[in-house]
């Protein structure tokens, strides 16, 4: 079986970096989309160093562009999303 992918908006730091983290350790691969890019792909390292279950992407919510993006990025990479933390 394949491990759901998890979008966790907000996912940079704090609340959404541990809700992330604990994704993650559940077994589900996590993309943390932040409107901090560098930040977003920062913590993606901090939970994968090697980018084989975490990724950081670019993540303005106020932009619905955006949100296709990310989902047209995951859907190409992991071929789904099926879990979605709207934390930011």
């Amino acid at each position: 079986m394949t491990a759901d992918v998890a979008l966790v908006t907000g996912g940079a730091s704090g609340v959404g970096f541990a809700i992330a983290k604990a994704l993650q350790a559940a077994g589900h691969r996590v993309a943390i989309g932040d409107i901090d890019e560098p930040g977003a792909v920062a913590a993606a390292h901090r939970l994968d160093p090697h980018s084989g279950t975490a990724i950081g992407l670019s993540l303005d919510v106020r932009q619905e562009a955006a949100f296709l993006g990310a989902r047209d990025t995951l859907i190409s990479r992991w071929g789904s999303v099926e879990i979605l933390v709207n934390n930011a």
